[in-house]
C-alpha cells in the first residue's frame, strides 16, 4: 500500500468548497484528469459514478462516507490499483483548510508501477491542490457578485 497526504489553505467558506469538492460533476472543472463522467447509482453514501482517465483507463468511484461540509470519500477501483481517496475540511480564519488523504493497493499490472506509485500519487494531489482552491475561490466571487447584484 501508497499513503500520501496533502493540505491545502483556501481563502472560501467551507461549505462552498466542501460543495465544490464533493459534487462528481463540479470535480470535472477542478480534475483535469476527470474524462467521461457517468453517474451509476445516485445518493451521497452510495453514490457510485465511473470517469476515464487518460493513460490508465476506467475507473469506477463509490463514495463510502459523507458527512455533509466534513468530509467524504471514496473506493476506487482501476485495472492497475484499487484506491481509498478521503477529504476533510476544517473552518479556519477567513477560508477552509482541505486535507486530502489517498491510498492505493497495486493490482495486476499495477505491481510494475508500484515502486512509482508513492511519487505518483503525490503529484497527483499537488495537482489536485492546484485547480480546487482556484475553482472554489471562482464560485465564491460569482456567489458575491450575485448577491451584490440582488
Amino acid at each position: 500500500m501508497v499513503t500520501a497526504t496533502e493540505s491545502i489553505f483556501i481563502k472560501a467558506p467551507c461549505h462552498l468548497v466542501f460543495n465544490t469538492a464533493a459534487n462528481p460533476h463540479k470535480q470535472l472543472l477542478w480534475d483535469k484528469a476527470f474524462k467521461d463522467l457517468e453517474t451509476l447509482t445516485p445518493g451521497n453514501t452510495g453514490l457510485r459514478y465511473s470517469c476515464y482517465i487518460p493513460w490508465m483507463g476506467r475507473m469506477v468511484y463509490e463514495i463510502v462516507e459523507y458527512k455533509a461540509y466534513e468530509s467524504f470519500a471514496h473506493r476506487s477501483l482501476m485495472a492497475i490499483n484499487r484506491g481509498f481517496h478521503r477529504f476533510e475540511f476544517s473552518p479556519k480564519d477567513d477560508g477552509t483548510l482541505v486535507t486530502q488523504t489517498m491510498q492505493l493497493w497495486p493490482r495486476g499490472l499495477g505491481y510494475l508501477l508500484y515502486p512509482f506509485m508513492g511519487s505518483m500519487l503525490r503529484k497527483k494531489l499537488t495537482a489536485l491542490n492546484c485547480f480546487l482552491p482556484a475553482r472554489a475561490f471562482l464560485l465564491s466571487r460569482i456567489r458575491k457578485a450575485q448577491k451584490a447584484s440582488c
